[in-house]
């Protein structure tokens, strides 16, 4: 998130799907997720998230434009700040 913080309007959002809380607060750890998680769902691949996105497999990350269209899955930080560059103005 640091990349993007203060940039472009910019806003990570993070829909967890996990077996429980503890496997919940594991990966938080260990993937170093420092901005707050909006929904979790502990269904895991049953959950109304990951079947509405038809989500295959975890981590999965869509970047959704502000009219909820996606514009991107599996970018990597630089092609996120790519794209922002050439279609969004500061």
């Amino acid at each position: 998130k640091k990349e993007f913080e203060g940039k472009y309007g910019f806003e990570i959002m993070s829909v967890a799907l996990e077996n429980s809380k503890k496997s919940y607060k594991k990966a938080v750890d260990k993937d170093q997720i420092n901005w707050p998680t909006k929904c979790v769902d502990y269904n895991r691949m049953k959950a109304k998230a990951a079947i509405a996105f038809d989500v295959r497999e975890i981590p999965t990350h869509f970047l959704i434009n502000p009219y909820g269209k996606i514009v991107g899955i599996n970018l990597s930080a630089e092609e996120i700040e790519r794209f922002l560059k050439q279609r969004v103005t500061k």
